[in-house]
């Protein structure tokens, strides 16, 4: 059984760093991790666009309407909701041209559609459930990250992105496999959660 703790330790031995028994015991090393983990996580799943973390929804229109240049909101899926692969309003076209709509607040479609369903990246925490690719780049890139980011660590930066780069290379061509069909837009995790995205169409 993969866990958290593998990926971390993982990331901590090419580090040279002490490794962590649990994620609460307040460790220096695990402190160093943690700090990282979580947002490395949801920016790789995006980066990568697993099958393992995408699924499919049908969103519940919202009773707000917005003010003006749409018709409708809808809601995201809030529990595990990283960004979109694709928004339609029909739920046979799934590989057809998508509706126009724009992400407002973080977790709302704004649009004119009178039904929505989505194509989405979800935030998978366990472990067990991501590739073992994944989970190598997942270790890789929060090594190289935390290199970059702490002085005393800072002479391992290189080998740690080379490390970073083959991971995300291997993760990407062992998914593509089953499935490489589906694209996430440069960027698309960070501009989502901030909201105000205009996806398709020209609305303000």
């Amino acid at each position: 059984m993969a866990s958290k703790i593998d990926i971390w330790n993982a990331a901590l031995i090419r580090l040279g760093q002490k490794s962590v028994v649990s994620e609460s015991e307040g460790s220096a090393s695990s402190v160093l991790v943690a700090s990282r983990y979580d947002g490395v996580r949801e920016a790789l799943l995006v980066k990568v666009a697993p099958t393992f973390a995408r699924k499919r929804a049908k969103l519940p229109r919202l009773v707000a309407t917005p003010e003006f240049g749409w018709t409708y909101f809808y809601q995201l899926p809030s529990a595990d909701w990283l960004t979109n692969i694709g928004v339609w309003d029909r739920v046979d076209c799934p590989r057809g041209r998508e509706v126009d709509h724009q992400l407002e607040d973080g977790l709302k479609i704004a649009t004119d559609a009178e039904e929505i369903w989505i194509k989405y990246i979800a935030d998978v925490n366990d472990p067990n459930i991501m590739t073992p690719q994944f989970r190598e780049a997942l270790s890789a890139e929060l090594a190289s990250q935390i290199a970059n980011r702490v002085n005393e660590l800072s002479g391992r930066a290189e080998k740690m992105e080379q490390w970073a780069r083959k991971a995300l290379n291997d993760a990407r061509s062992a998914d593509s496999q089953s499935d490489s069909s589906d694209m996430i837009p440069e960027g698309s995790w960070l501009t989502s959660r901030q909201g105000g995205i205009l996806l398709h169409g020209n609305r303000s």
